[in-house]
């Protein structure tokens, strides 16, 4: 693919890259021993950040088409319940020393982690459920097994969610109560400034803001706000709806087999009255009784018709064509 391609043109492509904010250039003098060797250095380009950025982005998207997508496991729910109340038995009076203050980031990390990950799974998973159309996903699966499946997956993530909500709106309640989350935030800006960082420094506020919309996320799913409002109480109503549906498409596909059944035996009633009646134009009334057809057509063939299972089907296809052209003639 490349081998027309020259130095020169490789020069101007990076340079051109260069103009443009996805690479940036700098003089390569780690094997420079004399002053002509530093005038001859050539030049190292390294990938700015947003180009970083944008293949990271390129990478999780390809990541999302071959992952498989949503999930509602409860002990995503059991599990933040104990992280927060991990926090909420947490101390700020003293300050903390290097090695707590590294703890409770990782705490907090863990916090973040987790309600990231039911946020997304659990929005995943209704949404797949949602947009698919479920008699047609049915199809390809075993209907009394998967309805017990199913359900019991459902029913469990509702369960765990009403049991751990109630104890993390209360610890988070208590929480701000106490005014943890200020004194907890200060500790984690101490955390990220102590760190050794080469990129552009954040101020204080900045961090400060960051670590409180990370808050008031939580807040926002668990705790009630002025409207007596919170999204967890939307993802409880839509999780049960979704079991109502497929309890109602569950219920509409057993009624459509019994009805199955049932027609089954009449038609089989029916042909065995056919075949009991020796007059053909009885037969005819019967059957224009039946299907509302006055003159319905007819054809007339042999009781007992012998399969050849040894013959091939162009064999077969050909025999009969032979009839129908004989016949035409």
């Amino acid at each position: 693919m490349f081998r027309d391609y020259t130095e020169k043109q490789l020069d101007e492509d990076l340079k051109q890259l260069e103009e443009w904010g996805n690479v940036v250039s700098h003089a390569n003098n780690s094997r420079v021993s004399k002053i002509q060797d530093y005038n001859r250095s050539r030049l190292r380009y390294q990938c700015t950040d947003e180009t970083i950025e944008i293949e990271r982005m390129l990478e999780k998207l390809d990541g999302q088409i071959h992952r498989i997508k949503g999930s509602l496991d409860s002990k995503m729910v059991s599990s933040l319940a104990a992280l927060v109340l991990q926090f909420q038995k947490m101390d700020f009076q003293s300050a903390l020393t290097k090695d707590e203050r590294s703890e409770f980031n990782e705490l907090w990390t863990d916090i973040i982690k987790r309600f990231k990950t039911l946020h997304e799974e659990a929005s995943d998973y209704l949404g797949i459920i949602q947009s698919r159309n479920i008699e047609k996903a049915m199809q390809s699966k075993d209907i009394s097994a998967f309805r017990v499946k199913f359900t019991t997956y459902l029913t469990d993530f509702i369960i765990a969610l009403q049991k751990n909500t109630a104890i993390i709106e209360y610890a988070l309640k208590d929480i701000q109560h106490r005014g943890l989350v200020e004194r907890a935030i200060q500790e984690l800006v101490i955390y990220q400034k102590d760190k050794p960082n080469l990129e552009e420094v954040i101020s204080d506020k900045e961090m400060e803001k960051i670590y409180h919309m990370q808050w008031s996320g939580i807040q926002k799913w668990f705790v009630h706000d002025e409207f007596g409002e919170r999204y967890v109480d939307y993802l409880l109503k839509q999780t049960n709806e979704t079991i109502s549906k497929f309890m109602k498409f569950l219920e509409q596909l057993t009624e459509r087999e019994q009805q199955m059944k049932s027609r089954k035996h009449e038609f089989l009633h029916l042909a065995k009255l056919f075949e009991e009646e020796v007059n053909f134009d009885n037969c005819l009334h019967m059957f224009g009784a039946i299907t509302n057809i006055e003159h319905p057509p007819h054809y007339f063939s042999e009781r007992n018709q012998e399969i050849y299972p040894d013959e091939s089907l162009i064999g077969f296809y050909l025999y009969w064509k032979n009839i129908l052209v004989s016949v035409s003639c």
